[in-house]
């Protein structure tokens, strides 16, 4: 299993754009088949500060889904609404119950 880890800080005035961006890229990621699950968390320190926390069934369904026309379209918009880069951490997992 892959698990990714996406820290987001959005521009306060971008919050809005941003939220409807994320919302369909999230449904729109739940239905693919090599995902596990897909979650768009925010901080309750800082309302601009979000992490998309994403469970992959393998390396090879993470880079199937890199591929959609609809994540290409996001990633290249989502800087706009941005406040800084996007950090990214990935993780191998196995589930062990």
């Amino acid at each position: 299993m892959v698990i990714i880890h996406a820290y987001l800080h959005v521009l306060s005035d971008k919050r809005i754009q941003f939220l409807n961006m994320t919302n369909e890229i999230v449904k729109y990621s739940r239905e693919e088949e090599g995902n596990i699950s897909y979650e768009l968390l925010e901080s309750a320190k800082d309302p601009n500060l979000f992490v998309l926390v994403e469970k992959w069934k393998d390396e090879g369904s993470l880079t199937v889904h890199e591929g959609f026309e609809y994540f290409k379209k996001y990633v290249s918009k989502i800087t706009d609404v941005l406040a800084e880069p996007t950090k990214v951490e990935a993780f191998y997992a196995e589930q062990v119950r």
